[in-house]
């Protein structure tokens, strides 16, 4: 009870501070620039004597009951963010790519720590854009300082596991529609999202394997029955083939107002070795006057494709609203 008003005031300041986010900065935000007990509120943190999972269970539950109502299916995103920092104390440091700074094929990478963050996308009154709002942050240190400690590495899907089943564990009724880019595109995820009954919606690697559905076994044959058809074409080579039915579509577009563009959809199996096959909903898209497709998948084989590219279009204010 008596450090709930020092946290308060830590909050407060976080959100009012125009600087980096340390506690003198945030205290200076709050008009207590001047006080005489600092320490009392670097003690709210570096003692740790909170739970940051009970803290993120907390807000997740007022975010739902503010934003989303118990009917309709709230959107999360996932997303890799990279904090810049240098320093011989900071242990679970690496070198990252920094996608802020990188542009096109100018690759930029810099010392700091990556941390996932979840984020609840809700339509906001004063805003004609959805905003992201995160209730979880992980930190995921590189694999050097995993070896240096001993400990397994874990990558950022391993990670991203980790919070989702977190997720359904605090909220086992509810309908979740979870948005990540191509970083978190993988079967491991994929079968998780299955398990959970999560309803993933991910950006497809344009040179990704899918396979057709196994053809019907022979009356009276009895060899092993095969769990995936042949392959399917890459999809620049299906981008390349105008037989197809490519549907045209007008969807309001990031910075530019609408973006005219054309879509494929069909269904297909995601396999792993010593894995059975898991099938999905993939989407090809080509934007009209741009030479590289896009490809989209779920695992919710109902999906219509237009509401899909319209659900993932969403995943962008991660990009701009995410604290």
């Amino acid at each position: 009870q008596p450090v709930w008003p020092h946290a308060l005031s830590l909050v407060l300041g976080a959100l009012l501070c125009q600087r980096q986010r340390t506690v003198c900065s945030c205290l200076r935000a709050v008009g207590l620039g001047q006080g005489v007990d600092f320490s009392k509120y670097h003690h709210v943190l570096n003692r740790s004597r909170w739970s940051c999972f009970l803290a993120s269970r907390i807000l997740l539950g007022l975010l739902l009951a503010g934003f989303v109502p118990s009917r309709h299916a709230a959107t999360v995103g996932i997303d890799a963010t990279l904090e810049r920092r240098n320093g011989k104390r900071i242990q679970a440091k690496g070198r990252y790519h920094d996608a802020a700074r990188s542009q096109g094929q100018a690759v930029v990478t810099a010392w700091g720590l990556q941390w996932l963050c979840l984020m609840l996308i809700v339509p906001v009154p004063w805003s004609a854009r959805p905003w992201a709002l995160p209730f979880m942050t992980l930190l995921m240190p590189s694999q050097k300082a995993n070896e240096a400690k001993g400990k397994t590495h874990k990558t950022s899907v391993d990670w991203a596991i980790q919070a989702l089943k977190c997720l359904r564990r605090w909220q086992p009724t509810r309908d979740f529609i979870v948005l990540a880019d191509g970083g978190f595109a993988s079967f491991d995820l994929l079968r998780t999202c299955c398990r959970q009954r999560l309803s993933l919606i991910a950006r497809l690697r344009i040179d990704a394997r899918l396979y057709e559905f196994p053809p019907e076994p022979t009356p009276g044959k009895r060899d092993p029955k095969p769990k995936k058809g042949k392959l399917i074409p890459y999809f620049p080579t299906l981008a390349q083939q105008e037989q197809h039915d490519w549907k045209p579509v007008t969807l309001p577009w990031y910075q530019t107002g609408e973006q005219t563009l054309r879509w494929l959809s069909g269904t297909a199996l995601m396999h792993k070795t010593k894995q059975d096959p898991i099938p999905v909903r993939w989407v090809l898209v080509q934007i009209v006057g741009k030479k590289n497709p896009h490809a989209f998948f779920t695992n919710d084989l109902d999906r219509d494709p237009v509401q899909l590219l319209i659900e993932y279009m969403k995943r962008w204010s991660a990009e701009i609203c995410q604290a």
